[in-house]
């Protein structure tokens, strides 16, 4: 592999962790012999950062083993390529040294939008990786090293060469019997041997067993070529060990043109046929160990495309039934559908939703399944030991055994998201597995959506609201409001709660939005049945309550759907101003003028001018009638009485 192809491989893998989104970034650099520069050779996602970096701090993650930091904008203590990152709007970065034996040789820096990246089951992984990298710079080295070899051998053999054409003493005669029939002086600098313990002899008898087919061959072929053959071979020394040497032939040719025997050259090539051998070894090691890590790789890569695959659908799957939920007529069968479908995605094999009841302080169960309700109770005490009241109390989510505990699922493995509204805890989704059911982080936060799916369920359920009427006794007086209508009634509070008594007296649904305590409300006007919520961001025990502009426009929406020609008042205009600003509840009250208008619904605002700026009230006061204590008091022309009111609403 040279630099180029490592090169290429790198940055293959850089471009595969970016795309694939496992890091918002990743580069590779190496290092020089001090650890001292880096020189970024791959990387992905890293538009015009620096080529190469002075890293004074290297020593320190060579002594610490890496560096990690999962908030940059916090930390700055990785050096010139955190503060690099930070500027490009990176929230992590980790940075591993590569080693070879003690020595750095290479940094891996990856990069990530996200905090908290870099948890203790990433670094994990991220060990792996930097182990496969370590391996493919082990693989460039050895390739270095061979290269190094084989231009030793050359210029081995350019020696060699040299010296054998000045080397006619080393050269020896056989007859065509293969028989020495001269050895000169100097071969036995190469074989040990003196002439005439050669001379006579067949040089058959000196060759290794193994090697007298590739003797013959050579021979054979100088015969009948009549040119110069090569072979090695392996020839025995005094010392009854073998030598590899390199025999060439050539053939002698006699006065008739034929060949009478053949001039030997042998050439100790022992030292070279051991490095070759021990080269090919490592290469074959090598060659063995890349295609362990490419399947290492590949098993890696696949577990990765898996599991980004299956977070795709259950992400789908959720956004599916988030739509079927806006269209399900209960929300107890909602929950149970949630319920059902975590099971499902998550290869669970039980679940439920559990609620905290505010005035019983207990736990209720809300949706269970698969529906054994024998074993799950209705509701369970706060003071009880379950471990998934962990979950609650500790207002974040739980993953693990149960072990000696006690469990509500009676499963073995248990896994439970909290379900929070307005910044409390209300309860908790926890499903359960029989048997070791591990979740990675991946697995958990599909449970915190599907959590999620409950908790907007649930407050679904704080903002509707059913319409109902008094039990009235006919009103012999006009209603000064009337239908289709939308008011503004300026500093006087006390006249919008007084039309909007008139006109709920005279049988028509009514819902009081207020800032005053709601049991004020209902005993000064003697309300048993019209719904009063409070106005505020307290959550109150025993009372509905709503604070933002998005609740307020939801439960009036759901209500007019729901009741027939409604009043409603709406008094904490100044209120809401003053939290969300003019523009959105101006905006907001359009809305729902337009809204009760098309509905022939009434709504009255009461407001004080001089809370508001001049061309605020303007504004409202254009756009709703305004009812005031003046002769142009807008009046009702209607009946007294809806027409939809029955005599039996009556007493």
């Amino acid at each position: 592999m040279n630099d180029h192809d490592a090169n290429a491989v790198f940055s293959h893998v850089c471009n595969i962790l970016v795309d694939r989104q496992i890091y918002s970034a990743v580069s590779i650099g190496i290092s020089d012999k001090n650890a001292v520069n880096v020189k970024t050779i791959a990387q992905a996602g890293l538009q015009s950062f620096n080529a190469e970096l002075q890293l004074p701090d290297l020593p320190e993650i060579q002594r610490d083993g890496y560096f990690v930091c999962n908030n940059l904008s916090l930390n700055q203590n990785g050096g010139q390529w955190s503060s690099e990152a930070a500027k490009r709007g990176f929230q992590s970065m980790a940075s591993f040294p590569i080693k070879i034996g003690n020595s750095i040789v290479a940094v891996l820096a990856l990069y990530s939008f996200d905090k908290d990246t870099f948890t203790s089951e990433e670094l994990s992984s991220i060990e792996t990786l930097r182990r496969i990298i370590s391996d493919a710079l082990v693989r460039m080295r050895l390739d270095e090293h061979k290269k190094h070899a084989q231009m030793e051998l050359q210029r081995r053999e350019a020696i060699y060469s040299r010296v054998a054409e000045k080397m006619v003493g080393m050269l020896c005669e056989i007859n065509r019997e293969r028989i020495f029939t001269f050895v000169g002086d100097s071969q036995k600098r190469v074989l040990g041997y003196e002439p005439d313990e050669l001379l006579g002899k067949a040089l058959a008898d000196f060759i290794h067993a193994d090697c007298l087919e590739a003797f013959d061959n050579t021979l054979r072929k100088a015969d009948q070529s009549y040119s110069t053959e090569a072979a090695e071979v392996r020839v025995k020394k005094p010392n009854g060990q073998y030598a590899w040497m390199e025999l060439i032939a050539d053939g002698l040719v006699d006065d008739d043109g034929g060949i009478s025997g053949f001039v030997i050259a042998l050439r100790d090539v022992t030292e070279r046929k051991e490095m070759t051998q021990k080269l090919e070894r490592y290469v074959h090691e090598l060659e063995e160990r890349v295609k362990e890590r490419t399947q290492r790789i590949r098993s890696l890569d696949e577990s990765a495309r898996q599991r980004v695959m299956r977070a795709i659908n259950q992400i789908n799957n959720i956004s599916e039934l988030r739509d079927r939920l806006k269209r399900e007529p209960g929300f107890e069968s909602g929950f149970e559908l949630i319920v059902r479908r975590a099971i499902r995605d998550l290869t669970m094999d039980t679940g439920g939703v559990f609620v905290l009841n505010p005035i019983t302080r207990k736990i209720e169960t809300k949706a269970f399944a698969p529906c054994k309700r024998s074993t799950v109770q209705t509701s369970y005490s706060l003071d009880e030991a379950f471990v998934e009241f962990e979950t609650f109390s500790k207002k974040e989510t739980l993953s693990r055994s149960v072990g000696e505990g006690r469990s509500i699922l009676g499963t073995e493995t248990i896994h439970c998201a909290p379900i929070s509204t307005n910044g409390q805890v209300r309860g908790f989704l926890a499903l359960g597995a029989n048997g070791a059911r591990v979740l990675d982080e991946s697995d958990l936060s599909i449970v915190k959506l599907y959590s999620a799916l409950v908790t907007t369920l649930l407050k679904s359920t704080d903002l509707n609201v059913e319409p109902a009427r008094e039990l009235i006794r006919p009103l012999h007086q006009q209603c000064r409001v009337e239908f289709g209508n939308s008011y503004l009634v300026p500093d006087n509070v006390a006249l919008a709660y007084e039309l909007f008594h008139e006109a709920i007296m005279s049988g028509t649904e009514g819902l009081c939005i207020t800032r005053t305590a709601p049991a004020r409300i209902r005993e000064k006007y003697k309300l048993q049945r019209t719904p009063v919520i409070w106005l505020t961001d307290e959550v109150v025990d025993g009372e509905k309550s709503i604070h933002s502009l998005q609740d307020l426009s939801i439960l009036v929406s759901n209500y007019v759907q729901k009741a027939s020609k409604p009043v409603i008042l709406v008094d904490g205009v100044e209120y809401l101003i003053s939290h969300k600003g003019f523009e959105s509840v101006y905006h907001l009250m359009q809305a729902k003028r337009t809204q009760m208008e098309a509905n022939e619904g009434i709504l009255i605002i009461p407001f004080f001018r001089d809370a508001i700026e001049t061309k605020e009230a303007k504004l409202l006061e254009r756009e709703f009638l305004v009812f005031g204590a003046s002769s142009d008091i807008p009046t009702a022309t209607g009946g007294i009485v809806p027409t939809r009111v029955q005599p039996n609403d009556f007493y």
